[in-house]
């Protein structure tokens, strides 16, 4: 048995040495280091307290996700970091335009016929913000392309993927977030209840407890963020689309702000994703055509 630290390269590691050992426990890095927490830090200290806690059966476990999950967590992942590279382009181009002093007459600068406003202003425009502009545009058709292709291959995986379909089936989801919250769940079985699951995605508050009082704070933000992204970001779809999790989160707009009412919507839908996977059915109108109200 071999005790392995949950380190960025971990998936390298463990498949060099998975051939060659009956078992490899991936230690938890939080866990871990509240155990062994010390003020010398080498990794020959770090490999001999791993190596005692393997030996106690006292080494907190991470859930090591098998080979095709992590292909598939790479691939979704990757889609998502050029998303924010697009916008992170878009707004170099604002910044841009706001130097000079321009008020874009659309909406958006970046569709037809903002592009070709874009073009037109470029031309006019001292050469360094002209030019600075035609190259933020270059980066961001690339970055449209490659977003396309990972979006078409995430489509295809989609469809041939029954759980995927079960949680699309969901307002505010979609075919990406289907497969970005079923890759990062891995194993459904591995959670008992729809709380140790919200806890894995960070979307329970922290908790402090001294004196016979106890006090709730933010949420623990702890678990997975690709995760609780996608929950937020499907809750914030759900709540604009007509339907029981609009009703919810209007109810839970009438007593607590925005922000609070949008967690909490994400924290009930990922219960509803607990419970379609485990009861193996998507999210429909039930026999009495009412909508089910899970959990």
């Amino acid at each position: 048995m071999l005790a392995l630290e949950a380190t960025a390269n971990w998936y390298t590691v463990f498949e060099l040495v998975e051939p060659w050992v009956s078992e490899v426990a991936l230690g938890h890095p939080l866990k871990t280091r509240i155990i062994a927490e010390a003020k010398i830090k080498t990794d020959k200290i770090d490999g001999t307290v791993l190596a005692h806690l393997l030996r106690a059966d006292l080494l907190p476990r991470a859930y090591m996700a098998p080979a095709p999950v992590r292909e598939l967590r790479e691939l979704l992942r990757l889609r998502a970091s050029r998303v924010r590279l697009r916008t992170a382009v878009r707004n170099k181009v604002q910044a841009v335009l706001i130097k000079r002093g321009l008020q874009p007459p659309l909406r958006s600068v970046f569709g037809k016929r903002g592009r070709l406003w874009l073009e037109e202003i470029s031309s006019e425009l001292p050469a360094a913000y002209g030019g600075a502009i035609a190259a933020y545009l270059g980066v961001h058709d690339a970055l449209c392309s490659q977003i396309d292709k990972a979006s078409q291959a995430i489509s295809e995986r989609a469809e041939a993927s029954q759980e995927a379909q079960w949680l699309d089936s969901m307002p505010g989801v979609g075919p990406y977030r289907a497969l970005l919250i079923l890759a990062e769940i891995g194993d459904i079985t591995r959670f008992p209840d729809r709380e140790h699951l919200a806890s894995y995605a960070g979307l329970v508050p922290s908790v402090y407890s001294s004196g016979g009082r106890t006090r709730r704070g933010p949420l623990t933000n702890q678990g997975s963020p690709w995760l609780r992204w996608a929950m937020v970001e499907a809750a914030t779809s759900a709540m604009r689309t007509p339907g029981p999790l609009k009703d919810r989160y209007d109810r839970l707009r009438q007593r607590k702000p925005h922000g609070t009412a949008v967690v909490d919507l994400a924290r009930f839908m990922l219960g509803c994703v607990f419970a379609m996977l485990t009861e193996q059915r998507p999210f429909l109108l039930n026999p009495r055509g009412s909508w089910r109200t899970w959990p």
